[in-house]
C-alpha cells in the first residue's frame, strides 16, 4: 500500500498529526484527523490505479475538502468542519461569516458583518479556542466575528455533544482551532495584506496577518515556537427608512381629503384607519478595528511526552455612530394639539365594514377590516427630531494555558491543561438631540421599495436656522471577567474487544464577572430653543445619502462624529449652562434641577447601585466508553457516556427603591424629590446538571454509515441575567414643548399624552437569580455516503425538545405602593420545541465525471427547521402572574429554509470560488402590548439571500495574487411588525455595503 501525503499549505494532515494530538487533549476526544488518516482505505478509489510507494500531493480546496471530511467522517460526534486552505485563507474575512456556509447554521448581520448565529436554530452556542472555553466580560462565549480568518487554521461546530468535551450550549459548541508549530516540518513564514473598499461608506481599508514558526533539535527531543500577528479595519454606513413598530390609529385626529372633513366618509368609518406612530431615516456608521495575536511553544522530550505553552489576544475597537432623522405621525402634539391629516390613501383590497367604536377600545386591532393607509400628508402636531449618536467601545480578551500529554504505556495516555482568561469591555457614549423649528408638512408612503418613502414639500433640510439644541445624553458601561480551568484525563485502550477504550476526566472552573460602572445622563433643553448651529461642534455638515434606491427625503443636516466626541467637554458644560438659564427661567422646575446637578460633574456620577458581581465554581467528571460489534456483515459501533456537572455561585447585586416624599405624585416635574432605600442582596445558584449521551454509528460498507445519537445539553443563563438588585423609580416626565398658548405650563405632562395609552407612575426593572439553565433533549439521526476522498453526500434529521427559554417580560402592575409599576425582568419560558433536516452535498466532480471537468468543484446544502416556543401568557395586572398556559409562537431567529451552494475551480494556479447564502423569513421577537390587552405582537425580517466571489492565482510558488467581493446582490434588509393577528405593516429597509477587496499572501517553508 502506498504511503499518502496531504500537503495542504494549511493543515496538511501528515504535518498535523503531532499538533492534531496535542489539540485532541484539549477537547479530549480521539483525534479525528489521525483517525480519518489511519482508515484510508487500498480500496478508495484513488488507491485503486496507484502504484506501490507512489506519493500523490493535495493541496488547497482539495486538501481542505480531505481534511474536513475526514475529520467529520471520524468523529464521535455529529459535526461539521471547515479548514483552511492555507495560512490566512479561510473562505471569509471573519469566522462568523465562514461558519454560515456551514449546514444548519444560520447568522444574524447587521453594520455590514456577520454577528451572532444559530446552530439549528437555537442562539445559545458555546465557544472554545483549541478546545478551552474561551468568553468575553460577562457573556459565556466570544463573539466569532472576533476571530480574523487570517489566525485560524479550522472551524468545528458540534451540534451533538459528548460526555469528554466542555459542555455544549443548547444549540451546540464552535470550536475554533489555530496552528502550532509542530503543524510544520520545519521554518515558515507567511502573510499577507488585504485592501477593501466599500461602496456604501466609500471607504478604503486593509488587514494582515504575519506568522513566523520554527522547530529546533534540543537534546533527543524538540522544541518549536509559532507566533502570529492580525489586524483587521473595516469602516461602513448603512442606511434604514423606517416605519415605527407601534402602529397608531387616527380616531382622534382631524382627516381631511379636498377640504372635507371624512370622519363620517364610508371609506372612513368614525375616521379611523391605521399607520406607524413615526417614521424616519437610521443610519448607523462607523470604523471596526481588530487586533489579533496568538503565539504557541511546544516541547517533546521524547516521543511519548510533550508540554506545551500557548496564548491569545483579541481585541476590538468600535468607533461608532448613528443619525436619526424621526417624524412623529401620531395623531396628538403638543399641549393637546391634534395633527391633522389629509391625502389618504388605504392598502388596495381592505373591507372598509363600519366599526363602531365607544371612545378608545383597544381590541378593534383584532379586526381585519380596519383599513390600513397606504400614503397620506400629515400637517401640525408634534415636531421631527433627531440625534447623532457617537460610541467609542473597547474590548480586551486574553487566554494563556499550559499543559502535558504523557502516554505513559502502550495503552494509556494522560494529559493535564490549565488555563487562564481575563476580557474586560468598555463603551462610552455620546449624543446631540436636535428637533425642527414647529411642525412641519410631510408627505409619506409607507411601504415604497420595502419601505417609507417621504418628503418636507416646504421646508429646507439644509437650512442651519431649522434645527434646535433638543438634549445631549452621556453614557457610562465598564465590565469584566476572569476565569480560570483545570482539567485532567486518561485514555485507556483496554482489552476488551467489544469496549475498546475507556475515557474518563475530571474539571474545575472558577469565574468571576463584575459591572463597575453603568450609568447615563440626559438633558432635554428643548425649552430653550437654541439653534443647533450655535453649539461648540465645529458647524453642521450635511449627512451621506446611504439609499441604493432613489427616495425623496435622504439627507440632511447633523454634527460630524468628531463635532460630538472632540468636544464633549465643552458640550457638558454647554448643557449646565443652559439647564441653569432654564431653571431661572421655570424657578423651582425639579427637572432642571436635578439635570444641573447630573451635569455639574465632568465624570459622569455612577450609582453605586448600577453594578453587579458575580461568582461561579464548576466541577465536573465524565466517564465514556467506546464500543462496538457485528450484526452480520455490519461493523456498529459507537459511545456512550455521562457528565456531571456540579455549579456554585452566587450574584450581588444592591436593589434601589425611590419613593416621592412628602406625598408627591408621579409624572409630575416640580415633585420629584423622593427617599432612597438601597438594599444589598446576595443570592446563590447551587445545582447539578447530568448530561448523559449515547451515539451509534453502523457501517455498512466503508462508504456507507448511518448514526443514531441522544444527548442532553444546557445553557446557563448570562451573569448580567442573574443581578438580584431591584430598581424602582417615579417616572418624572418631560416638560411639553413650548406653545404659544398664553395658558402654556410645561409642568403639565398631562396634556402631552396620547389619549388610551398606558403611563406607569413608576417604572423598575430587575434581573432573575432564580433562572435556571435552559436544557434541551436532543435526538439525532445521520446517513453519510463519502464517495471519494473530497466528495460525501449526506441526509440528517433531529428533534429537539427543550425547556426554559429565558425570556424578557414587562408588566404593569397596580401595586398599592406605586400605582401603575412599568416592571422589566426576565424570566424562565416554558417549554419549546425544533425539529429539521439537513442535505449536504459536495464533491470534485472529476471524482466521478470525464477529465474535462478536472479542478470544477461544488459544495451545497439546505437546511429546514420548524420549532415554536410557548411564552408566558395570561398576564393579569392585578395579581403580577401569568394565568393558564401560554400560547406557542415561532422561536424567534429561527428562519424555515436555508440553502448554501458553491462553486469552485482550481488547477493551473487558479482558485476560484463563486458562494450563495439564502435564508427565509424570521421572526426578530415579541413585545408584550398593554394597549392591547397584554397580546404578544411580533417583528420579523423577510428572506435574505447573499452572493460572495473570490479569486486567487499562484503567480509563483511563494506568492498568491487573490482578489474578492462580498455582498455582491447588495440587496436590502427588509423588516415587518404584525400588529394584528392578520395584519402586517412594513418597518424598514436597510441597505448594506458591497465590498471590493485585493491582496497579496506569501509562504516561505513548509
Amino acid at each position: 500500500m502506498r504511503r499518502l501525503s496531504l500537503l495542504s499549505s494549511v493543515a496538511a494532515v501528515p504535518m498535523m498529526l503531532a499538533a492534531q494530538s496535542a489539540y485532541a487533549q484539549d477537547t479530549d476526544q480521539d483525534d479525528p484527523a489521525v483517525e480519518a488518516q489511519e482508515d484510508a482505505s487500498p480500496e478508495a478509489p484513488e488507491e485503486a490505479d496507484a502504484n506501490p510507494g507512489e506519493t500523490i500531493y493535495v493541496s488547497g480546496i482539495r486538501a481542505s475538502l480531505e481534511s474536513a471530511q475526514g475529520i467529520k467522517r471520524e468523529s464521535d460526534s455529529i459535526m461539521d468542519v471547515i479548514v483552511a486552505e492555507d495560512i490566512g485563507k479561510l473562505p471569509d474575512n471573519t469566522a462568523a461569516e465562514t461558519i454560515a456556509r456551514i449546514a444548519g447554521v444560520q447568522v444574524n448581520r447587521f453594520s455590514d458583518e456577520a454577528s451572532g448565529i444559530l446552530i439549528r436554530g437555537l442562539p445559545d452556542v458555546a465557544t472554545s479556542y483549541n478546545g478551552r472555553e474561551i468568553f468575553t466580560a460577562e457573556l459565556r462565549r466570544v463573539q466569532l466575528q472576533d476571530f480574523p480568518a487570517q489566525a485560524l487554521a479550522g472551524i468545528e461546530v458540534y451540534k451533538s455533544g459528548t460526555a469528554d468535551i466542555i459542555e455544549p450550549g443548547l444549540a451546540g459548541l464552535v470550536n475554533v482551532r489555530t496552528r502550532r508549530p509542530f503543524d510544520f516540518t520545519d521554518q515558515v513564514i507567511a502573510g499577507g495584506i488585504h485592501g477593501t473598499y466599500n461602496d456604501q461608506s466609500e471607504k478604503i481599508d486593509g488587514d494582515g496577518n504575519i506568522l513566523f514558526s520554527d522547530r529546533w533539535d534540543v537534546g533527543d527531543g524538540e522544541f518549536g515556537f509559532l507566533a502570529n500577528f492580525t489586524y483587521a479595519q473595516q469602516q461602513y454606513y448603512n442606511g434604514a427608512r423606517y416605519n415605527s413598530s407601534f402602529i397608531q390609529n387616527s380616531y382622534w385626529s382631524d382627516i381631511e381629503t379636498q377640504g372635507q372633513n371624512v370622519r363620517n366618509q364610508p371609506d372612513f368609518p368614525n375616521g379611523l384607519f391605521f399607520f406607524p406612530n413615526n417614521i424616519g431615516l437610521y443610519n448607523d456608521g462607523g470604523k471596526r478595528i481588530r487586533p489579533s495575536a496568538n503565539f504557541a511553544a511546544q516541547y517533546a522530550p521524547s516521543d511519548d511526552l510533550q508540554f506545551y505553552v500557548e496564548g491569545v489576544y483579541q481585541g476590538y475597537r468600535g468607533r461608532g455612530f448613528a443619525d436619526n432623522f424621526d417624524v412623529p405621525l401620531e395623531p396628538w402634539g403638543p399641549n393637546s394639539t391634534p395633527a391633522v391629516f389629509s391625502n389618504v390613501v388605504l392598502l388596495d383590497g381592505q373591507s372598509y365594514d363600519q366599526i363602531i367604536l365607544d371612545g378608545y377600545d383597544p381590541p378593534y386591532r383584532d379586526n381585519p377590516t380596519v383599513p390600513q393607509a397606504a400614503s397620506l400628508t400629515k400637517m401640525s402636531g408634534s415636531d421631527p427630531q433627531g440625534y447623532r449618536n457617537t460610541t467609542q467601545d473597547e474590548t480586551n480578551t486574553y487566554q494563556v494555558a499550559a499543559g502535558a500529554i504523557w502516554d505513559a504505556t502502550d495503552t494509556l495516555t494522560l494529559s493535564a491543561d490549565v488555563a487562564y482568561s481575563w476580557s474586560r469591555y468598555q463603551r462610552d457614549n455620546y449624543s446631540l438631540d436636535f428637533r425642527t423649528v414647529g411642525a412641519r408638512t410631510v408627505n409619506a408612503s409607507f411601504d415604497s421599495n420595502g419601505g417609507v418613502d417621504f418628503n418636507f414639500p416646504d421646508w429646507d433640510p439644509f437650512d442651519p436656522a431649522g434645527y434646535i439644541f433638543r438634549g445631549y445624553y452621556e453614557a457610562r458601561y465598564d465590565v469584566s471577567g476572569d476565569g480560570l480551568q483545570a482539567r485532567a484525563d486518561a485514555s485507556w485502550d483496554t482489552p476488551w474487544d467489544n469496549f475498546p477504550r475507556l475515557k474518563f476526566g475530571v474539571r474545575a472552573t472558577t469565574r468571576h464577572s463584575e459591572l463597575t460602572e453603568n450609568g447615563f445622563r440626559y438633558a432635554d433643553v428643548s425649552e430653550a430653543r437654541i439653534p443647533l448651529a450655535d453649539l461648540p461642534i465645529g458647524g453642521l455638515t450635511p449627512t451621506i445619502n446611504p439609499f441604493r434606491n432613489n427616495v425623496g427625503f435622504n439627507s440632511y443636516l447633523s454634527v460630524p462624529r468628531s463635532g460630538i466626541y472632540d468636544n464633549r467637554e465643552a458640550l457638558r458644560q454647554f448643557t449646565l449652562q443652559t439647564s441653569q438659564d432654564l431653571l431661572a427661567r421655570f424657578p423651582g422646575n425639579g427637572y432642571y434641577s436635578s439635570l444641573i446637578e447630573d451635569f455639574s460633574t465632568e465624570n459622569i456620577q455612577i450609582p453605586e447601585t448600577s453594578g453587579w458581581m458575580g461568582d461561579e465554581n464548576t466541577y465536573a467528571a465524565y466517564l465514556q466508553t467506546h464500543w462496538n460489534f457485528d450484526v452480520g456483515a455490519v461493523r456498529v459501533d459507537g459511545i456512550a457516556g455521562l457528565r456531571a456537572v456540579i455549579t456554585d455561585g452566587s450574584t450581588f447585586g444592591i436593589s434601589t427603591v425611590c419613593l416621592l416624599n412628602d406625598g408627591g405624585t408621579p409624572n409630575n416635574p416640580t415633585d420629584d424629590s423622593c427617599d432612597e432605600t438601597l438594599t444589598p442582596r446576595t443570592e446563590y445558584q447551587n445545582y447539578t446538571d447530568w448530561l448523559p449521551n449515547i451515539s451509534l454509528r453502523a457501517r455498512f460498507t466503508d462508504k456507507l454509515q448511518l448514526r443514531l445519537g441522544y444527548t442532553q445539553t444546557r445553557t446557563k443563563p448570562d451573569f448580567g441575567a442573574l443581578n438580584p438588585a431591584l430598581q424602582i423609580r417615579p417616572v418624572i416626565y418631560q416638560p411639553c414643548l413650548e406653545s404659544t398658548d398664553p395658558n402654556y405650563d410645561p409642568t403639565d405632562t398631562t396634556s402631552c399624552r396620547i389619549p388610551g395609552r398606558t403611563y406607569p407612575d413608576y417604572t423598575g426593572s430587575q434581573g432573575n437569580p432564580e433562572l435556571q439553565p435552559f436544557t434541551s433533549n436532543n435526538y439525532d439521526v445521520s446517513l453519510e455516503y463519502y464517495f471519494s476522498r473530497t466528495g460525501f453526500a449526506s441526509v440528517a434529521a433531529f428533534y429537539r425538545d427543550i425547556y426554559g427559554f429565558t425570556t424578557g417580560v414587562t408588566r404593569f402592575r397596580n401595586d398599592p405602593v406605586y400605582g401603575t409599576l412599568q416592571l422589566s425582568s426576565p424570566i424562565n419560558a416554558a417549554d419549546s420545541w425544533i425539529e429539521g433536516f439537513e442535505v449536504n452535498f459536495q464533491t470534485f466532480l472529476d471524482d466521478f465525471l470525464p477529465d474535462a471537468f478536472s479542478g470544477f468543484g461544488v459544495s451545497a446544502n439546505v437546511t429546514y427547521l420548524k420549532g415554536e416556543t410557548r411564552l408566558p401568557n395570561g398576564y393579569n395586572p392585578e395579581t403580577d402572574v401569568f394565568e393558564g398556559e401560554g400560547e406557542y409562537v415561532r422561536i424567534p431567529g429561527l428562519s424555515e429554509w436555508t440553502y448554501n451552494l458553491a462553486l469552485f475551480y482550481e488547477a493551473n494556479g487558479i482558485t476560484t470560488r463563486l458562494s450563495y447564502n439564502r435564508r427565509s423569513d424570521w421572526v426578530n421577537g415579541y413585545n408584550t402590548d398593554p394597549d392591547n390587552g397584554f397580546q404578544y405582537t411580533g417583528n420579523g425580517t423577510l428572506a435574505r439571500d447573499r452572493l460572495d466571489a473570490n479569486f486567487s492565482y499562484d503567480i509563483t510558488p511563494n506568492f498568491t495574487v487573490f482578489a474578492d467581493v462580498a455582498n455582491i446582490l447588495a440587496r436590502p434588509f427588509r423588516n415587518f411588525v404584525g400588529y394584528t393577528s392578520q395584519a402586517t405593516f412594513p418597518i424598514d429597509v436597510r441597505d448594506e455595503g458591497r465590498y471590493f477587496g485585493a491582496g497579496l499572501r506569501f509562504r516561505f517553508g513548509e
